[in-house]
Order: C-alpha cells, then structure tokens, then sequence
C-alpha cells in the first residue's frame, strides 16, 4: 500500500512539473536534438575524413560532379565511384556510367546492387592526388564515402564474395533471380521508373522476394508513381517473411518514420 501511494506521490510530481515547466522542456528538447545531431553529423565527417587518409580497393565514394567540374555552372550531379585500386601518391577510381539529380538516387544505385552489373561502370577510370582528398571532401566534391561491411554499402552488394571451394568437387546448383524482377532493376537504372514499378509488381505478385522489397522502396519515395506508404508496409512484410536480409531493417525504418502506418 506505501508503495502504491508512492507511486501516486511521484506520477502528481510529474504532473506538477509537466504542467508549470513545459515550455522550458520543450526548449531543452529541442536543443538536446539539435546538439545530438551537429554530434551525429561531425563524428559522420570524422569517419569518413579518417576512410579517405586511408583509402582501400573496394571503398564506394558518391561524387559531386557539379563541383568537380569547374569549368560549368554548378548543377548537383551525384556519381557513384569505386576505388580500383590505391598507390602511395593516387587513387584511381571507376565512376558510374549515370548521374542523379539527388543524392538519394545514388544511394538508391548502390541499394539496388547496381554496382554488380558490368555495366555500369565507364570503361574510362578517374584518378585523384591522396593530398588533395581531404580538400575535395571539404568542398563536397567528394559527398559521401563508405568502406564495405563485409560485401555490403547501404545494404547493396558492392563487391564479389570470393567464392568457397566446392566439397568433393560436387558441382552447386545457382537459383534463377526472378525475371521481372530483374528486367525492373534494368528499368530503373534507366530511370524508366514507371515501368519498372510495374515489372517489380508482377515479380512481387509472384512472390519473389526481392521483387517485393524493390517494389515497396518505389511505394515509399513516390517512385513511378504516387506514394503509397500501406502497401509499402504490405509488401515488405511479405519479403521479410521470406528471410529477405533487407527487408526487415526497410520496415523497421519505414514504421520508425511513419508509425501510424504500421
């Protein structure tokens, strides 16, 4: 019974403070988020500075072209780059064969495993002085720069996993992606979203689960189409069911940001 009173005593307490003090703790809210994310963004650069003084094959930069080429009137045009390869004095780089308008549409190449396709890579390779990195990272030539976790940047397949030896040189059997599936991963590279919203339908309806999670990316941003954040939720629901390693972390993050949809 004390411990029920107490437990009265202390929710009045509350209250008592809520009610006389709740633009004050709005204020200290709002700036405890604000410094929590100025602490968030300069540890982000620190990271990132720290990856280009030591740069590694296999890193993914996203470019900004329009400050790269001076010679233009600056227009933000983002470009994904991979480094080939790293000597003492330069770095050399493969740069993608397209550019996007936001930065989000390069983030998005990466997620969709773009890097994967022979493709999509210019045969001509781009290369840059060690000593002038840090300088084009703090001009934001250089946007974003991320070291593979294992095969992985941004949950997209960056880099080929080397392969196992097979046991008893018994041959293994590859699981066929699903064709819609990746004729609407073709599509979007292209930027023929709309179509490509409509191949990753028929490959969701079919119950692939990649074609699921592509499609409920494309329902989330607006994609090809109006945004449709419901059956965003419907259909990576449906992959994560199927084990798909993206799709859960996508609707954690999705029903983070909108709760009331999920």
């Amino acid at each position: 019974m004390a411990l029920l009173r107490l437990v009265y005593a202390l929710h009045e307490l509350v209250e008592t403070c809520v009610a006389h003090y709740k633009r004050p703790m709005i204020v200290a809210a709002s700036l405890l988020g604000i410094v929590y994310l100025a602490y968030q963004y300069q540890h982000n650069q620190t990271q990132q500075s720290a990856l280009l003084e030591q740069p590694s094959k296999h890193d993914v930069w996203i470019l900004n072209m329009g400050y790269l080429e001076a010679q233009r009137k600056y227009q933000a045009q983002y470009r994904v780059a991979q480094v080939l390869q790293v000597s003492d004095s330069h770095v050399e780089l493969l740069q993608g064969s397209f550019t996007y308008r936001k930065l989000r549409g390069a983030e998005r190449a990466i997620t969709l495993d773009s890097l994967m396709l022979d493709s999509y890579f210019r045969q001509e390779t781009m290369t840059f002085e060690r000593t002038k990195l840090a300088s084009l990272f703090e001009q934001q030539a250089i946007d974003s720069v991320y070291r593979p976790n294992d095969i992985y940047v941004l949950g997209g397949i960056v880099k080929r996993r080397n392969r196992p030896t097979a046991i008893n040189n018994k041959s293994t059997t590859l699981i066929a992606l699903n064709q819609y599936n990746d004729q609407a991963v073709a599509l979007f590279r292209q930027g023929d979203f709309e179509a490509a919203r409509a191949q990753f339908l028929q490959a969701a309806k079919q119950g692939d689960s990649w074609g699921q999670y592509n499609l409920a990316g494309m329902l989330e941003h607006a994609q090809g189409g109006e945004q449709d954040l419901l059956r965003a939720v419907y259909w990576l629901k449906q992959s994560a069911k199927q084990q798909n390693p993206k799709a859960q972390a996508a609707l954690n993050a999705l029903c983070a940001e909108y709760p009331s949809v999920c």
